[in-house]
C-alpha cells in the first residue's frame, strides 16, 4: 500500500497577503519577553516632571493661603479679643439734626452687647456686661461676654474737628441716618473731610423704620432702597443695616465687630494711643490708655494734638480696667512700675530747624596782604606781554599759536606768557 506524503507548495500569485500592523514600538508582552524578568530604573519623563511641578505649585499656593488666613484670623482675634488687647473702637456719627440719635443708637447697641446702666464702675463679678463707664458719656468702654470682645463705643458730637480726631483712632465708623431728615451741609462737609483723611470700615444704619404702618410698607421699601443706593455711592464697601424690628441691633453689632476691617497705611506704620485719662503732675503730663499700632519707641517724640511734639520721660505700667475673655481680670500688675525709659544718646531732639549762620558760605572782604599779592601778580603778567603780527581777522586763540624766531629759546622751546597782544598787519602785500 503506497504511503501518503505531504508536499509543500509555494504560495501562488493570488494568495491573500495582509498588511503588517502599523506599530512603531514593541508591545508590552514583547518587552516583557525580551526583558526576561529584569526591571529597569524608571526615569521621570517631561510629562511627569510637569505634573510634579504643578502639584508642587498647588501645594505652595495652598500653604500660602493657609498662612494668610491664619494671619488674618489672628489679627481679627487681637482686635478687642484676648488678654491685654486694645478694645475695638467703634465711632458713631450723625449727618443731620442735633446729634441725639447717635446716643440712642450707641446705647441700644451697648445694651445689646451686655451693658447694664445699673452696673457701677469697677464691679468685677464675671457676669455679662461687666463694663467701665456710663451711658451718658461720649466714650463708653465695656467688655461683652456675648461677643467675647472689648468695645469702645464713641458717640461723636456734631463737630467736624472732633469727629476727625476720633476717626484717626476708630477701627469702625457707623453713620446714623433717619428717614425723617436728610443730610445737611455740615454732614456733607464731614463726609468729604473723612474721605480726604482716610476712613476705616464703614457701616450705615437707618433708624426710625418701626414708625411705619403696614399700609406704608411700599413707601418704607422705597426709602430703604434709596438709602442703600446713596450709601453705596458714597462708600462702595459699606454695609447697610435697618433698625425696624427686634433683633436688628444684635445683627448689626455682630456685623460691625466680625466683618473684615479696612487698613489705613498711614496708621498701620505708626504708634497711636486713645487717651482714657490725662492729668498734670507738676510739669509732666500723665496720659493713660492702650497702645495701638506698632511698638512704642520711647526715644521718639510723641505728637499731642493742640500741643505739638514732646519727648517721652518714661512708660509706666497700669492696671487693666476690663475683664479678659474668660471673664476674669488679667494677672495682677503693679501700677506705676517703670516699664521703659528713653536713652539720652538715642533720644530725638526737640530742635526742628537748623540754626542759621549769617556768615556761612558768604565771601569775606580781602585783606591788605591779599590785595598786594594780587597787584604784584597783575604787574608781572603785564610785563610778560608780547606783540605778535597776525593777519586780519585772527582771534586771540589763533594768535597764541603763532611762533616767531625771537620767541624760541636756545633749546628750541616756546616760552609761556600769561597774555598776548594782537597786532593786525594791514600791509599784507609789503611782505
Amino acid at each position: 500500500m503506497p504511503q501518503h506524503r505531504h508536499e509543500t507548495t509555494s504560495a501562488g500569485t493570488l494568495k491573500q497577503t495582509n498588511k503588517v500592523h502599523k506599530q512603531r514600538h514593541r508591545s508590552k508582552s514583547q518587552l516583557a519577553q525580551s526583558a526576561r524578568g529584569r526591571v529597569e530604573i524608571a526615569n521621570a519623563s517631561k510629562k511627569t516632571k510637569a505634573l510634579m511641578a504643578k502639584q508642587s505649585r498647588r501645594n505652595k499656593s495652598q500653604q500660602t493661603r493657609a498662612v494668610k488666613r491664619e494671619c488674618a484670623r489672628n489679627e481679627k482675634r487681637k482686635l478687642g479679643g484676648g488678654r491685654n488687647a486694645a478694645p475695638h473702637v467703634i465711632m458713631f456719627v450723625q449727618t443731620y439734626g442735633d446729634g441725639s440719635d447717635v446716643f440712642n443708637v450707641r446705647n441700644a447697641l451697648a445694651v445689646e452687647a451686655g451693658f447694664s446702666p445699673q452696673q457701677t464702675e469697677g464691679k468685677d463679678n464675671g457676669e455679662e456686661g461687666d463694663s467701665v463707664g456710663e451711658l451718658q458719656k461720649e466714650v463708653l468702654t465695656l467688655y461683652s461676654s456675648k461677643l467675647r470682645k472689648r468695645l469702645t463705643l464713641i458717640a461723636c458730637p456734631r463737630d467736624v474737628s472732633v469727629c476727625l480726631e476720633f476717626a484717626k483712632m476708630a477701627d469702625s465708623i457707623v453713620i446714623v441716618a433717619s428717614p425723617d431728615a436728610s443730610m445737611d451741609e455740615q454732614g456733607d462737609m464731614l463726609m468729604i473731610c473723612l474721605k480726604a483723611q482716610g476712613i476705616p470700615t464703614t457701616t450705615h444704619i437707618l433708624m426710625g423704620l418701626d414708625a411705619f404702618t403696614r399700609k406704608e410698607t411700599k413707601h418704607k421699601n422705597e426709602i430703604k432702597r434709596d438709602f442703600a443706593h446713596t450709601a453705596a455711592d458714597q462708600f462702595p464697601d459699606t454695609k447697610v443695616h435697618y433698625l425696624e424690628k427686634r433683633g436688628d441691633e444684635r445683627t448689626c453689632l455682630w456685623s460691625i465687630v466680625n466683618r473684615k476691617k479696612r487698613k489705613l497705611t498711614w496708621r498701620t506704620n505708626r504708634t497711636y494711643l486713645l487717651v482714657d485719662d490725662a492729668h498734670l503732675e507738676g510739669n509732666e503730663l500723665m496720659v493713660k490708655g492702650y497702645v495701638r499700632g506698632n511698638a512704642l519707641d520711647v526715644n521718639a517724640l510723641v505728637h499731642i494734638p493742640g500741643v505739638g511734639a514732646r519727648p517721652v520721660l518714661r512708660v509706666l505700667s497700669a492696671i487693666d480696667p476690663l475683664t479678659s475673655a474668660s471673664g476674669k481680670r488679667t494677672a495682677p500688675v503693679v501700677e506705676g512700675e517703670v516699664v521703659a525709659q528713653p536713652n539720652e544718646e538715642l533720644q530725638h531732639s526737640m530742635q526742628t530747624e537748623v540754626e542759621v549762620d549769617p556768615l556761612d558760605a558768604e565771601q569775606t572782604f580781602p585783606t591788605d596782604e591779599e590785595i598786594k599779592q594780587s597787584l604784584q601778580e597783575r604787574a608781572m603778567a603785564d610785563s610778560t606781554l608780547r606783540k605778535v603780527t597776525v593777519p586780519r581777522g585772527w582771534s586771540d586763540y589763533q594768535a597764541s599759536w603763532v611762533v616767531e624766531e625771537q620767541d624760541r629759546d636756545t633749546e628750541g622751546m616756546i616760552p609761556i606768557h600769561s597774555k598776548h597782544e594782537r597786532v593786525d598787519n594791514d600791509d599784507d602785500d609789503d611782505d
